[in-house]
């Protein structure tokens, strides 16, 4: 990760904040429905971009007649997510071999190998990913909340594509409770902020000075303060 410019961060401490003195493994977590708060910690608490999770079981595989060496096979599962919006980056299956003077260095061995490997792909992925949001921009759900007209909806829609970085605005629900945009941005500036700046520029100035907003990942729901919680 290092090679990469790729900053880690140890899971040891930020784990503990988290499940204080609950037991946890890895394959517990991924099948329960703690992984989605884990990440969303992640982000909100470390800062994280990305999150992987993973198991790894390395066996001894007994003494080779002919060499006199020890073996062991590792075997690793692994998925990483972005804390933004939790679209897997990178999944599946590594596996190595290796050999030793005794059972402990051909595990230390086979170990080694999978973590070179597997830190050489993961970063290449990570990197790919970052490219590409920064090249295309990442895709958000944005939310109004209310009995919005259908002339207050073509402003809505006309003002958030005049946002510095949106490439993309697709008008996907629309009903007397909620509008619903995918929105497409590569901006630098906070897109719920500069959606509500460029609000304050039209005609629904008036209507919108009494809302407020939730990011829930990529989610904005603008929501009247009648209705925040």
């Amino acid at each position: 990760f290092l090679t990469y410019d790729i900053r880690s961060i140890d899971n040891d401490v930020f784990k503990s904040k988290f499940f204080k003195d609950k037991p946890i493994t890895a394959d517990k977590l991924s099948n329960s429905q703690e992984l989605a708060e884990y990440v969303k910690f992640a982000k909100n608490q470390a800062k994280a971009d990305y999150f992987a999770i993973g198991v790894s079981y390395i066996t001894d595989a007994g003494i080779n007649n002919s060499t006199g060496k020890n073996n062991a096979t590792g075997n690793v599962f692994l998925k990483i997510y972005s804390t933004h919006d939790s679209e897997v980056i990178a999944s599946g299956s590594f596996s190595e071999f290796a050999s030793g003077s005794s059972a402990d260095q051909a595990r230390a061995n086979v170990a080694r190998k999978i973590g070179n490997e597997l830190g050489k792909t993961l970063s290449k992925k990570i990197q790919d990913y970052w490219k590409k949001r920064t090249m295309y921009g990442s895709e958000y759900v944005v939310q109004f909340v209310g009995d919005i007209a259908p002339m207050e909806r073509i402003i809505l829609t006309k003002t958030i594509k005049s946002i510095d970085g949106v490439s993309a605005v697709n008008l996907r629900t629309t009903d007397q409770t909620k509008i619903e945009y995918i929105v497409t941005y590569s901006g630098e500036e906070e897109l719920a902020d500069s959606i509500f700046l460029n609000i304050s520029e039209t005609k629904l100035a008036n209507k919108f000075s009494n809302y407020d907003y939730k990011i829930n990942g990529n989610i904005i729901t603008f929501i009247p303060n009648s209705l925040y919680k």
